[in-house]
């Protein structure tokens, strides 16, 4: 899109050369402002610009020969996960009871009979 270096803005007023029509200027806001979308060419001569658009959180469409070719989405932070207490667990289920080596060894057989292996 040639006619991108005829539009600048000035103190707020986006001023356009006259030889630029209303559609283009529309086709212009639509594509860089609403929609986001960029070219193959883009992406390897303007990667700075398409990845700004991707840090603030919009989503770019990638087109390739005309036809949409991919989505660039920003990677959502995932949220550190609850951290288990398992001292407290253990003495929620267990109390102070303290178990002797027959009695663990004891559970254990309980737990792996019917088992083979």
């Amino acid at each position: 899109m040639s006619f991108i270096h005829d539009v600048f803005e000035v103190s707020g007023i986006i001023e356009v050369n006259s030889r630029i029509s209303n559609w283009m200027l529309c086709q212009f806001m639509i594509d860089f402002y609403i929609m986001r979308t960029a070219t193959v060419a883009d992406l390897r001569n303007h990667f700075r610009r398409i990845s700004a658009w991707i840090e603030n959180g919009e989503p770019v469409t990638i087109v390739k020969r005309g036809k949409l070719f991919a989505q660039l989405v920003p990677v959502r932070e995932s949220k550190p996960g609850k951290k288990v207490n398992f001292r407290a667990q253990r003495k929620r289920i267990w109390g102070d009871r303290v178990f002797s080596s027959s009695q663990v060894k004891a559970m254990n057989e309980a737990e792996t009979e019917g088992e083979e292996g």
